[in-house]
């Protein structure tokens, strides 16, 4: 414990002086699309979005150090990787915006990342931001408020190209309110050829599903990855 709280006061002394030195990205928020940035791999990065603050940060908590500073509504944030990876994360803001990040590690100074909102009109659906969340706490294999099963289902039919290489299999139910979720095994069985697959290639798999997010786009010869679907309605 007294080493953890250690290393978090380091991370609070150094983001004291490294916050006037950080160069500033000024980027657009847009549901569901991707943002993209840069952020340094040995210095403190600071992540800001929109005006109600931060409510929480999903990803694989392996790949970063985090430290929230509450008084300011922001996260600071050292990544584990090398320079080259991408980090990928999901933040949800106050308002219920989740957005997706992917952070090119590069060896600069450290960054501010400022998400802007201001551009954004309305109020998210509930349904939407409860489906965006779920998505995200699926992919990082967090049971939190869902009602989770443990399956395992044979899919029978898939419209992604070289399907007849494939083999699927739905190996997880989530389930909270209104909203279903399925986590999906997708093996390519080809030993020579690489499969290419999209997020619309499985949208018409189930009724209703809205939301859907692939783990590797490009399935080597032999190797198996995850899809997670989210759906609308009683059951999949």
């Amino acid at each position: 414990m007294f080493k953890k709280l250690l290393a978090y006061a380091s991370l609070l002394l150094l983001s004291l002086y490294s916050q006037a030195a950080m160069a500033m990205q000024e980027l657009d928020f847009m549901q569901g699309s991707k943002i993209r940035a840069r952020i340094a791999r040995k210095e403190l990065n600071r992540i800001e979005f929109g005006k109600t603050g931060i409510l929480e940060v999903i990803g694989d908590d392996s790949k970063y150090k985090l430290l929230a500073d509450k008084k300011a509504s922001t996260v600071f944030l050292m990544p584990n990787l090398p320079a080259g990876e991408v980090l990928e994360l999901a933040v949800i803001n106050n308002f219920g915006q989740i957005a997706d990040l992917a952070l090119s590690i590069e060896d600069i100074e450290g960054q501010t990342i400022r998400i802007i909102t201001d551009k954004v009109t309305g109020i998210i659906p509930k349904d939407d931001q409860e489906a965006a969340l779920m998505l995200r706490n699926m992919i990082a294999d967090r049971r939190g408020k869902y009602y989770v099963v443990d399956v395992k289902r044979k899919i029978e039919s898939l419209k992604a190209r070289g399907a007849q290489g494939i083999k699927i299999e739905q190996d997880k139910v989530y389930q909270f309110g209104n909203l279903i979720g399925a986590r999906l095994k997708v093996t390519n069985l080809s030993s020579k050829k690489a499969v290419e697959l999209k997020e619309s290639d499985f949208e018409g798999l189930f009724d209703l599903s809205f939301a859907t997010s692939i783990d590797s786009k490009v399935l080597l010869p032999k190797k198996t990855g995850f899809v997670w679907i989210v759906s609308k309605g009683d059951s999949l």
